[in-house]
């Protein structure tokens, strides 16, 4: 019975954990949609160029217009919220660490 208690408690705080997680990415992905409503002036389900200006990652950004293209990854001058999920950080060699 004592060898048991050490195993459980184990996979209970493993349970734990990953109930925390998935919460936290939740309230992420839920704050995301968020910024994207407040920035999406129009609410046509995409931001323009002007939309973007007033992003988080604009204001972080020295090159506005080309973090935008580099967002843009279909070139449709518009970014959806699947762009901005995978396209705002740049590649590994363009980020100066």
């Amino acid at each position: 019975m004592k060898a048991i208690f050490p195993i459980l408690l184990t996979f209970s705080l493993i349970l734990i954990s990953c109930n925390s997680s998935t919460s936290r990415n939740q309230g992420r992905a839920q704050h995301r949609g968020e910024r994207f409503a407040k920035n999406d002036i129009n609410s046509d389900g995409k931001l323009d160029y002007n939309e973007f200006l007033n992003s988080p990652i604009a204001q972080r950004s020295s090159n506005t217009q080309a973090t935008f293209n580099q967002i843009d990854q279909n070139g449709d001058q518009y970014l959806d919220k699947s762009e901005l999920k995978t396209g705002h950080r740049p590649k590994r060699s363009q980020r100066g660490y």
